[in-house]
C-alpha cells in the first residue's frame, strides 16, 4: 500500500494516539507528525481527517508544553471549521476552547477570553448546563479569571463547575476532578487555606485512583498541593511530595519541560522559606533560564521566577543585584498583567523590602502605601497577602520613628492572622514579633520580652531550632534583656506560662499601648518627650529609632 496510503496513515495515527494514552509523549508526536504529513499530501490540509490530526496534534504539543507550535494549528483548524461545519458545531467549539487554553498557556489572556467566552456559551446553548463538554469549558474559563486575578468572578463559576460535575459526573470523572484541582487552586489564592487543603487531598487522591500516581495531571495536583503547604508552614509535608513530582515530570515530560520548570521553581521557594537560600538560588536561576527559553522572558511564568530571584537576593542581602532584577519584574508585571494584578503588587512590595533594607525608606513608603491599599480593593482586608503588606508597612512606619502608626499597623494584622490562621501559625507567631519590636520601642519592655519569649519558644516547636524566624526571635530576646541590663532594668525570669494566658496580657498590652497608656503616648511634656524618645533608642538601638529622637526634637522646637 506504500508509507502514504490512507490506511497506512490511519494506522500510524491510531498507534500515536495510543502511545500517547500511555504518556510515551516523544514517540507519539513523531507518529501523529508522520501522519499529518502524509494525510496534508494525499489529502488536503482542509480535509476533515487531516483537521483531526492537527488538532490531535496541537492537543499533544500543548501536554508537552508546546503552546505556542500547538496555536497556529489550532487557528487553521478553528478556521476551517469554521467554514465547513459552522461557528457553533461541536468540533468548531471543542477547538476555540483548545486555542483559548493554548494562548492563556502563554500568557495572551486578553486574547483567549473572549474565544473561552463564546465556546462556553455556545455550548451552553447547544449542550444544557450538565453536559462534560460545558462544565469542562466552564472550569477552564474559571481558571482564567483566576489567572487575571479576578477571584471574585472565578468563585461562584468555580464552584458551579465542581457542583455540577459531581452530581453529573461522578467523584471520578475527570472534569469533576479537573474541577477539584482548579477549585483548591482558587481557594488557595484567595487566602482560603484551609478549605483549599481539603478539596486538595480529595483530588490528588482521586487522580491517583483515577489516572495513576505519575500521570502528568496527578503530577500537577501533586505540585499545586505541596505549594499550598508551603504556604502554611507545613514544610515537611511539602518537601518530599515537591521532590516526587519534579522527579516524575522530569521522567515523562523532560527537564525543559514547563511543568518541570515549574515543580523546579517552586522547590526553590520552598527551600528558600526553610531557610536553605543557597540551595534555592541554584534551583531559581535554573528554572528561570529555563522558563525564559521555552516560555519568552516576559510570560507570567517567567516573571514568577525572576521575582523569587529578586527576594532570593535580598534575603542574601545582595541587594545590588535584586533591586535591578526587582525593577524589572516590577515594569514587565505591570505590562503584561497591570497595575492591580496580585502578582504585579507582589512585585511592588518585594521592591519596596529591598529599598527598605538599603536604608531608603522614604523611596519604599510609597510602594507599600499603594500596595496595601490595592490588596484592601481587590482581594479584602483579611486576605492574608493583605495582612503582609500591612506588617511590612507597620515595620516602615516603625524604621521611620512612627511608633503609633506603626502599632496599629502591626496590631490589625496580628488580630487578622489569630483569627484566620489561629495563634500558633508561625505567621502568627511573625506578627506578635513584629508588634512586640514596636512595644519595646514604646516603653512597653516587659511586655515586650514575654512577647519575644513566646515567639521564640512556638517558632522553635513549629520550624525548629535552626529557622531564620526561630533565630530572629531569640535574637530580639537576648538584645532586650541586655539593653533592660545596662539600664538597670529588673529582668524576670522566664517562666513556663499558660500560651493562653500569655496571649491574653499580650493583647492587653496591645490595647494599653494604642490607648495612648504607654512612655511615649502619656507624655504631655515636651522635653521628657524627648526623654522617652531617647529611652526608646536606648532599648532596641539602631538607625531606625534615631528617626524617632528627630522627630521628638522637632517637636520641641516647634
Amino acid at each position: 500500500m506504500g508509507p502514504n496510503h490512507p490506511d497506512t496513515l490511519t494506522t500510524v495515527f491510531a498507534l500515536g494516539k495510543l502511545l500517547r494514552e500511555a504518556q510515551s509523549y516523544t514517540e507519539s508526536e513523531s507518529l501523529i507528525r508522520r501522519a499529518l504529513e502524509g494525510r496534508e499530501k494525499t489529502l488536503g490540509s482542509a480535509c476533515p481527517v487531516t483537521l483531526e490530526t492537527k488538532e490531535d496534534l496541537a492537543t499533544l504539543l500543548k501536554t508537552l508544553g508546546k503552546p505556542r507550535e500547538a496555536e497556529p494549528l489550532l487557528s487553521f483548524v478553528v478556521g476551517a471549521r469554521q467554514e465547513s461545519l459552522g461557528a457553533a458545531h461541536p468540533a468548531t467549539l471543542r477547538c476555540v476552547e483548545s486555542l483559548a487554553m493554548a494562548l492563556e498557556a502563554m500568557g495572551r489572556h486578553a486574547e483567549a477570553e473572549p474565544l473561552c467566552r463564546r465556546a462556553l456559551d455556545s455550548r451552553r446553548k447547544l449542550l444544557g448546563e450538565k453536559h462534560q463538554d460545558y462544565l469542562s469549558c466552564l472550569n477552564d474559563f474559571a481558571s482564567l479569571l483566576r489567572a487575571t486575578g479576578r477571584y471574585s468572578e472565578a468563585e461562584p463559576l468555580q464552584r458551579e463547575a465542581l457542583e455540577s460535575s459531581e452530581e453529573a459526573l461522578g467523584m471520578l470523572h475527570v472534569v469533576t476532578l479537573a474541577s477539584l484541582s482548579s477549585s483548591a487552586m482558587l481557594y488557595k489564592v484567595m487566602g482560603q487555606y484551609e478549605k483549599s487543603e481539603t478539596l486538595y487531598r480529595r483530588a490528588l487522591d482521586g487522580r491517583k485512583a483515577a489516572l495513576g500516581s505519575t500521570h502528568p495531571d496527578t503530577l500537577t495536583t501533586m505540585s499545586n498541593f505541596a505549594v499550598l503547604l508551603r504556604t502554611t508552614g507545613k514544610h515537611d509535608e511539602a518537601e518530599p511530595l515537591l521532590r516526587k513530582a519534579l522527579a516524575g515530570r522530569e521522567a515523562k515530560l523532560g527537564a525543559e519541560h514547563p511543568d518541570t520548570l515549574t515543580s523546579l521553581h517552586n522547590l526553590a521557594a520552598l527551600l528558600q522559606a526553610a531557610s536553605r537560600e543557597e540551595e534555592a538560588e541554584e534551583l531559581c536561576r535554573r528554572a528561570l533560564e529555563g522558563r525564559e527559553a521555552t516560555l519568552g522572558g516576559t510570560h507570567p511564568d517567567s516573571l514568577a521566577t525572576l521575582e523569587n530571584l529578586a527576594a532570593l537576593l535580598y534575603a542574601r542581602g545582595k541587594y545590588s543585584e535584586a533591586e535591578t532584577i526587582s525593577r524589572r519584574a516590577l515594569a514587565d508585571r505591570e505590562a503584561v498583567l497591570g497595575k492591580d494584578h496580585p502578582d504585579t503588587l507582589q512585585s511592588m512590595s518585594t521592591l519596596a523590602l529591598l529599598l527598605q533594607a538599603m536604608s531608603r525608606a522614604s523611596d519604599a513608603e510609597p510602594y507599600l502605601q499603594c500596595v496595601c491599599q490595592r490588596r484592601t480593593e481587590v482581594l479584602g482586608a483579611t486576605h492574608p497577602d493583605t495582612l503582609s503588606a500591612l506588617q511590612n508597612y507597620g515595620a516602615l512606619l516603625h524604621s521611620l520613628g512612627r511608633h503609633a502608626d506603626a502599632l496599629a499597623a502591626c496590631k490589625s494584622v496580628y488580630e487578622g492572622r489569630e483569627t484566620s490562621l489561629g495563634p500558633n501559625h508561625p505567621s502568627t507567631m511573625e506578627s506578635m514579633d513584629s508588634a512586640a519590636v514596636v512595644l519595646a520601642s514604646l516603653g512597653c519592655k516587659e511586655e515586650a520580652l514575654q512577647a519575644f519569649r513566646s515567639v521564640a519558644k512556638s517558632l522553635q516547636a513549629s520550624l525548629g531550632p535552626h529557622h531564620s524566624a526561630t533565630l530572629q526571635a531569640q535574637r530580639h530576646v537576648a538584645e532586650l534583656v541586655k539593653r533592660m541590663e545596662e539600664r538597670g532594668k529588673a529582668v524576670l525570669p522566664e517562666q513556663n506560662s499558660d500560651p493562653v494566658e500569655a496571649r491574653a496580657r499580650f493583647a492587653a498590652a496591645l490595647r494599653k499601648a494604642e490607648s495612648g497608656g504607654t512612655t511615649l503616648a502619656r507624655t504631655t511634656s515636651l522635653p521628657e518627650a524627648f526623654l522617652a524618645a531617647f529611652r526608646s533608642f536606648s532599648v532596641t538601638g539602631g538607625e531606625a529609632h534615631y528617626e524617632g529622637m528627630v522627630e521628638a526634637r522637632a517637636m520641641i522646637e516647634k
